[in-house]
């Protein structure tokens, strides 16, 4: 079985007369070895016995699931659950200053659903982006979408419910208000299955970066594709093979659109 190599070498040298040198090396089947240089540029044409990646897949580190980050006042945000019955969990966050003293608790989700709060990650504002999970949709006035939020905050969501069916575990990714703990946006993240049903998409990661809110999720039949919606459904193209698929989700800093949705090789 063919691996795929890739070489990558960056030498930084700079010679006698202070020009910068930048070789840059990479190995891939009929790729071009191209070394470039202040001064001087030369490619090479490369044949490896190496199989490359599917052209539907890439390779990208997906986000790690922290359960607590610190802010720049040392003020501490923690996610986890609560066991409210045998059955039935419910998703809490809770913020503590630098010392220790809490500051507040808010469980996000009451209802019968299973939820639970997975993640948790700062942006450079140190506004707290939360991941949950439920397992279906409710009417109850004490589910995610109704309890503890700001008026409108899933108004602009590309996706604002559950969706239709019950049963699998889908992503909430919600920003908090980082005095009082309630929502003030968030979109559901799921998938779909062929009869239009909500499939699982379970959250595995989570990271802030620059204008980007980054979701990882583990993702049955089928991932959205960048752009979809709940009322425009767009099945990804490069979740070909069989399921689960790795998934890196790129959202817009305010949550209201997928600008990317990458099918990350296993």
């Amino acid at each position: 079985m063919f691996i795929f190599l890739v070489v990558k070498l960056m030498v930084l040298y700079s010679d006698a007369r202070g020009y910068i040198v930048i070789f840059k090396i990479y190995f891939t089947k009929r790729k071009f070895l191209s070394i470039a240089g202040t001064g001087f540029l030369a490619t090479f044409l490369l044949s490896c016995e190496a199989s490359e990646p599917s052209e539907n897949q890439t390779d990208l580190a997906l986000p790690e699931k922290k359960t607590s980050a610190v802010a720049s006042d040392g003020s501490v945000y923690s996610v986890d659950y609560v066991q409210a019955s045998s059955t039935n969990k419910n998703p809490r966050v809770i913020k503590k200053d630098a010392n220790g003293n809490q500051i507040w608790e808010v469980k996000q989700e009451e209802s019968s659903v299973d939820g639970t709060a997975e993640a948790v990650a700062l942006d450079g504002s140190d506004r707290p982006y939360i991941l949950f999970t439920v397992d279906g949709g409710s009417n109850d006035n004490t589910y995610i979408t109704k309890h503890k939020i700001e008026t409108g905050a899933f108004d602009s969501a590309p996706f604002p419910s559950y969706g239709s069916g019950g049963g699998p575990k889908v992503t909430v990714v919600a920003l908090l208000d980082k005095d009082t703990g309630k929502i003030e946006k968030a979109t559901f993240l799921i998938a779909r299955k062929s009869d239009g049903k909500t499939n699982t998409f379970s959250p595995t990661g989570l990271a802030v970066s620059g204008e980007s809110v980054l979701v990882g999720a583990s993702s049955y039949f089928t991932p959205p594709d960048s752009g979809a919606t709940q009322s425009n459904w767009k099945n990804n193209p490069n979740a070909t093979g069989s399921s689960p698929w790795k998934v890196l989700v790129k959202l817009t800093p305010d949550l209201a659109a997928l600008s990317e949705v990458v099918i990350v090789q296993p």
